[in-house]
């Protein structure tokens, strides 16, 4: 009985510390995907805004610009982070 026990506390703690394990081999693998998205969305962003005219740029209030790029950007990256870390696995259990 004693052995059961201490095998089942063993057995919970090393399933904790591989879940942990599994988030930050994912984070550090996901951190290159993240990096490069930001930098090319960053550039087609500052690519676009020197297309526009120059009306644009003295009519428009760039801080609200700026405001919804960043937004953007940021909705995108959960999105990376919630589709194949996330939605895919849990379609994958229902399937």
């Amino acid at each position: 009985a004693f052995q059961t026990a201490v095998f089942s506390v063993s057995m919970y703690v090393a399933w904790k510390l591989t879940q942990g394990l599994g988030d930050a081999i994912r984070q550090y693998a996901w951190v290159k995907v993240l990096s490069d998205l930001r930098k090319r969305l960053s550039v087609e962003v500052l690519r676009h805004l020197h297309s526009l005219s120059l009306r644009f740029h003295v009519t428009s209030k760039s801080g609200e610009t700026l405001q919804v790029i960043e937004k953007g950007t940021l909705g995108l990256e959960r999105l990376l982070d919630v589709v194949p870390f996330r939605l895919f696995p849990a379609a994958v259990d229902v399937a």
